[in-house]
């Protein structure tokens, strides 16, 4: 299992780590995410807070554990991209003096205050769940063994069952017999029409030898099933050459901060093959970086994508920053300008390198998101690829997630939007939920699995290659 997230703390430089005023706290960028910012800008503290006007008086006065929730609340007014839709800060702020009597009260409170916003990705991860979030980015996770997607594929709510996508070799979900393709409907006897997708992930994981009990309905029969959790090492995607000499390779997520290195491993060991399937089909995303690097390896130069910010400032009067991500032979260049002072600035990042000049389809659906609609939007773009499928998800935004705030918790907040090369804005996952639409638009079979003889997506993409290929 994954969950749209970051990287770890202890894996980026000490320059990543921004002075809250208060305390440290590295922010990190999910689908959903961020480089961090250039150079030059790194390691200044940030204004002292009285920005945000004085609250007013209360009927219970503050106590040391409202630092605790001031430090999260203060953050996410001067990072969250639509900063109104907090209500007006100097309420917020005093809201819970009266409940608040120690960290876990803040914390709690902090994240019911964010919740407010109407906006579910922002968040505030007590200190396990945080945890928990920071061993998916490596891959190393508690858990069961099992990567999971919405439902239902084309068109996936925020809420309900989870579908099992795969199974991890020697975990316990293999050893309980769970297979691809199961649906999960309950954890722990709670329905999962009362959850999220990432509260369900974060309900499934949890402590080693402590176990979970999940309901799962196969061929339309029900069946609960008693796992003990065990530490799980998830593998991000499969690859395997397919009939026409064609390389395969079906990526589940975005989120460790290895994933490119690993497609890159998975292309050069099909290195012969005649041709290319990228299946992104059900990729929910991850690390914002890896959706744009991906990219590289695909394409030699041209726009990757660009991103509109919310830049550190008073949420009474919030500004923004723009950016613009090219790749060059060389590197990729970012270009940012500061909407109010319109100063302009770039840095750039390493890039790999275009390792396939041969033709591929990138398969999507409804279930490919944020950062799979990073790379997707790129492809498209250069026209050096086809995308084929259904149209995409519509996560057109990104979090900026806080580690190492108050009792170990974590900070999550919408900061930017996202726009593929040629200025479209995919949406925001929720209202506004445009998408991508492939170049090539297939549908499946209502109830079609991945990857059997029903997936008709795939059948297709096999075929326009094996033809293409004949034809040279």
């Amino acid at each position: 299992m994954f969950e749209q997230s970051r990287i770890d703390d202890n894996s980026i430089p000490k320059t990543n780590l921004i002075e809250s005023g208060i305390n440290s706290a590295p922010e990190h960028k999910s689908a959903l995410q961020r480089p961090s910012l250039p150079q030059a800008d790194q390691n200044l503290p940030l204004p002292d807070l009285i920005l945000i006007s004085e609250a007013q008086p209360a009927n219970c006065p503050a106590n040391p554990a409202s630092k605790d929730y001031l430090t999260i609340i203060n953050r996410a007014a001067r990072r969250m991209y639509d900063p109104a839709s907090l209500g007006q800060i100097d309420l917020v702020r005093n809201k819970f003096n009266c409940q608040i009597k120690n960290v876990g009260d803040a914390i709690k409170y902090a994240d019911e205050a964010v919740h407010e916003s109407g906006d579910h990705y922002n968040d505030v991860l007590p200190p396990k769940e945080a945890t928990a979030q920071k061993e998916a980015w490596k891959g190393e996770i508690t858990g069961i063994g099992v990567t999971l997607g919405k439902l239902p594929e084309e068109n996936p709510t925020e809420k309900g069952p989870v579908r099992v996508e795969s199974v991890v070799a020697g975990a316990p979900a293999e050893k309980h017999d769970l297979r691809k393709g199961d649906i999960i409907t309950h954890v722990d006897g709670e329905s999962l029409d009362l959850f999220t997708y990432d509260e369900t992930v974060g309900k499934i994981r949890g402590p080693v030898d402590k176990t979970v009990t999940i309901t799962l309905t196969r061929d339309g029969k029900p069946q609960d099933v008693t796992l003990e959790r065990a530490p799980v090492e998830i593998a991000n995607l499969e690859e395997k050459r397919m009939d026409g000499n064609i390389g395969y390779v079906r990526l589940y997520n975005f989120t460790q901060e290895d994933t490119v290195e690993d497609v890159k491993k998975a292309l050069e060991k099909h290195k012969d093959a005649d041709s290319y399937i990228i299946d992104l089909r059900n990729n929910p995303g991850g690390i914002f970086q890896n959706g744009y690097k991906l990219a590289a390896l695909f394409l030699d130069s041209g726009t990757l994508l660009k991103t509109r910010e919310r830049t550190d400032s008073d949420p009474s009067q919030p500004t923004y920053l723009t950016e613009t991500y090219k790749l060059t032979d060389k590197e990729i260049v970012v270009e940012s300008e500061d909407e109010t002072s319109h100063d302009k600035d770039s840095y750039t990042e390493k890039r790999e390198p275009d390792i396939i000049n041969k033709p591929f389809i990138v398969l999507v659906n409804g279930g490919s998101a944020s950062s799979s609609e990073i790379f997707i939007g790129a492809i498209k773009a250069s026209k050096e690829g086809l995308i084929m499928g259904s149209k995409t998800y519509g996560k057109g935004i990104g979090q900026s997630i806080f580690t190492n705030m108050p009792g170990g918790s974590s900070l999550q907040v919408t900061a930017f939007r996202i726009f593929t090369p040629d200025g479209h804005w995919a949406g925001d996952a929720q209202k506004n939920r445009i998408g991508i639409t492939p170049d090539m638009v297939i549908d499946n079979p209502d109830g079609a699995t991945l990857g059997s003889a029903d997936d008709k997506q795939l059948e297709e993409a096999k075929k326009y290659l094996h033809a293409l290929t004949m034809k040279q």
